[in-house]
């Protein structure tokens, strides 16, 4: 049994690292994903410079707590919406959109972050997320589906998104119009796209191909 001691300081410890890590992501926006973010926070709040370990200690884990954190953040946004859609297309795209609007304000700092999860290292940190967001999503949007489509549903909107925001790397567009325009554009095909192994593959390989020529052209892969 935790003592109510132990309890209190697990909690202390824990309201310690969220206001660690979400100044962090402020100076991710100067500094980018690297420790020094981390660093500057912990001096920022008077903590030892050693306390960038407590999330994580590397980039990929200011990067994990991102994910995280957002992912918390559109749950809230979602379940407190008062123009929340009802057609089952149009939730998906609305709460892929409320999302999405957690990462813009990184877009300027994202090349860095996927050259950090592509790191073979950091890879499952990246994969990992992308498919909870995915399951996040169908469930929030209200899919029941239990058959083969709740997977095939699943690994074709996180290729979706995942080439959304490769896109956002490269689009220039004021407020980042371009990049919502892609996603936009991929939502029809994506509910349009049964789910025969073909199609799947189709649909997969046009946005992973897309994905990789954005990714060649930043000098993260060579075509």
């Amino acid at each position: 049994m935790i003592s109510r001691t132990g309890y209190s300081n697990a909690a202390r410890g824990e309201a310690i690292r969220t206001e660690l890590m979400d100044l962090a992501l402020e100076n991710v926006k100067v500094s980018g994903w690297t420790p020094k973010s981390v660093v500057d926070a912990s001096k920022q709040l008077g903590l030892s410079p050693m306390a960038y370990k407590i999330g994580g200690g590397n980039e990929a884990g200011l990067i994990k707590y991102f994910f995280e954190k957002s992912l918390k953040e559109t749950v809230k946004i979602v379940k407190g919406a008062d123009d929340f859609p009802t057609g089952l297309k149009d939730r998906v795209l609305y709460i892929s959109k409320v999302r999405l609007g957690q990462t813009i304000p990184y877009s300027h700092t994202w090349e860095q972050a996927t050259q950090i999860l592509a790191m073979p290292q950091n890879v499952s940190v990246g994969l990992n997320a992308l498919k909870t967001l995915s399951n996040e999503i169908w469930y929030l949007a209200g899919d029941s589906s239990h058959n083969m489509d709740w997977y095939v549903k699943r690994t074709l909107l996180a290729t979706l998104y995942a080439s959304t925001e490769l896109y956002m790397i490269t689009d220039k567009s004021q407020d980042h119009a371009s990049t919502y325009k892609f996603l936009e554009g991929g939502i029809d095909p994506l509910f349009n796209c049964n789910t025969t192994y073909q199609n799947v593959v189709e649909f997969s390989s046009n946005f992973g191909r897309n994905a990789f020529n954005i990714l060649a052209s930043k000098g993260i892969f060579k075509n």
